[in-house]
């Protein structure tokens, strides 16, 4: 049985690096505002330019429907750019490219907000590797993710998203927003 080839859907699966970016631009603008006790570094910069570069690049193995062509600018998308809120439809499996170097993990957990922080609490979508998911021929350039979750959560969460080297975490990325 043949899997997913390029052009992939840019409806319904979503770029890795598309989501970093994102949870980047939004760092940067709590940081920028005081919120959430984030942070930003010229290192920050980097990884949110080399996001958005990677983003573009696997952009084109995908078919962009006319529909989703504002969001080149400004991904992820379908994400509403305007507000921070996704519903269960909206965590869709995750095309991310391979580089041989890092490996990623991803999960959704339920988040409290308090005193100007987060905490992370009880994860409600895993994200697993599937590479079965894909045509053999394009296995070794890309990881599938998805997830088997049935998502019955409503209110605040987070996008955890860990870049390992050799099973080391060397980065983990944040996407605040609401369930709905």
């Amino acid at each position: 049985m043949a899997g997913l080839i390029p052009p992939f859907d840019y409806g319904a699966i979503l770029i890795g690096e598309e989501i970093i970016y994102r949870g980047l631009s939004q760092q940067q603008k709590f940081a920028q505002a005081n919120q959430y006790g984030m942070t930003w570094s010229p290192q920050d910069d980097v990884e949110k330019g080399q996001a958005f570069f990677q983003a573009n690049v696997l952009k084109t193995d995908f078919a962009i429907p006319p529909q989703y062509q504002q969001c080149i600018p400004e991904p992820p998308c379908p994400w509403d750019k305007q507000k921070d809120e996704l519903s269960a439809a909206d965590l869709m499996p995750i095309l991310m490219s391979l580089d041989g170097v890092y490996s990623y993990t991803y999960r959704v957990a339920q988040r409290s907000d308090n005193n100007n922080a987060y905490q992370v609490g009880q994860t409600f979508a895993q994200y697993g590797q599937d590479q079965s998911a894909l045509d053999p021929s394009v296995q070794s350039e890309f990881a599938y993710f998805a997830h088997q979750s049935q998502i019955t959560y409503t209110g605040p969460a987070i996008i955890l998203i860990e870049k390992l080297h050799r099973g080391q975490v060397q980065s983990t990325f944040t996407y605040l927003f609401n369930m709905v």
